[in-house]
């Protein structure tokens, strides 16, 4: 689903509020959850799941056109933890 999806379906949903101000509120949704992590905070959303921001230490990797070794900074990465909830309903099929 992308953005966009995500807005017309919200939209169709909620058919009051008028499609700018929902563009609006979906794009501040998301650039509050960037700012958390920026900040180090976590972000959890009950019955959906756990947004953790964790380092990635310097380590020797390959480059896998040339095959020679380079060295790879420390960075962070986003990790996404999903709840029991979320689970359990994307197991629902099988």
């Amino acid at each position: 689903m992308t953005r966009f999806e995500l807005i017309q379906a919200l939209i169709n949903h909620q058919s009051q509020v008028p499609v700018k101000d929902m563009e609006i509120a979906v794009k501040h949704i998301f650039f509050k959850m960037i700012e958390a992590l920026e900040n180090n905070e976590r972000i959890e959303i009950r019955r959906f799941g756990t947004f953790i921001r964790k380092l990635k230490t310097s380590h020797t990797a390959r480059n896998p056109k040339t095959g020679e070794k380079v060295w790879a900074l420390d960075r962070f990465k986003v990790y996404f933890r999903p709840a029991k909830y979320m689970k359990a309903c994307v197991n629902l099929d099988k």
